[in-house]
């Protein structure tokens, strides 16, 4: 009979330090609630963290509140950013590959031409908040912000912002989904910059898994893969 129980309560521990391996399995990640890349930026990390045997659980949430949560550590860390955020979030560590080309572009009405950054300061901008990119190039300029890209295009189609400046996927895919025909996306970059995986430095013992993980997709053309697939959709 001892011996019974000693059995059943071993089983137990077992099934509770295997249910306890199950659960850190899970990588919390945030994301830019909204945004027309996260289908693209998604399915390139969890076809990383599959191959790292982890599940990915991603909380859509505004600009700033995703980053936040990621760099106090709440969550895991951020699907996708800039290295513009590192200045103020020193808790986040850059995964070093390039997942994803970042173009920050000036949507306008018919009748305006942005041509170069300087041409901005002629006219009253609008940005998603928590875009630093977009902050750094009007910051010195007439400038509003908006939490969502549909907001963000109905300002500029309500003419109460000369431009918007937002990246080129989501720009384009927001004037399609609105229907806003008026609206034109200029053909120069404002910048051009590339998206990085962050996690918090709770998680560090995944970097190098990570890495080698990312770089060997990079190496095999899954990442390229996956965005020209992407861009013939929109």
């Amino acid at each position: 009979m001892k011996l019974y129980k000693s059995k059943k309560l071993f089983c137990c521990i077992l099934l509770l330090m295997s249910l306890s391996a199950f659960a850190k399995k899970t990588m919390v990640l945030s994301i830019i609630k909204d945004t027309h890349l996260s289908p693209i930026l998604i399915k390139i990390l969890t076809k990383a963290y599959i191959k790292a045997g982890y599940k990915l659980k991603i909380h859509h949430l505004p600009p700033a509140r995703a980053i936040r949560l990621a760099n106090s550590g709440e969550i895991d860390g951020s699907v996708a950013r800039t290295r513009f955020i590192e200045k103020n979030n020193p808790n986040l560590i850059r995964i070093p590959i390039k997942i994803y080309p970042f173009n920050t572009m000036a949507f306008t009405k018919n009748n305006i031409n942005i041509n170069s950054v300087s041409d901005l300061a002629q006219v009253k901008s609008g940005f998603l908040l928590g875009h630093k990119q977009a902050e750094n190039l009007v910051k010195t300029y007439k400038y509003t912000t908006s939490t969502y890209e549909k907001q963000l295009f109905q300002l500029l189609n309500n003419d109460r912002i000369d431009v918007a400046i937002t990246e080129l996927v989501s720009g384009k895919k927001t004037i399609k989904l609105l229907k806003l025909n008026n609206i034109v996306m200029q053909k120069k970059p404002l910048s051009s910059l590339s998206l990085y995986h962050y996690i918090h430095k709770k998680n560090k013992r995944l970097i190098p898994k990570i890495s080698r993980i990312l770089k060997e997709m990079h190496e095999k053309g899954e990442l390229l893969n996956y965005y020209n697939t992407f861009i013939k959709e929109i």
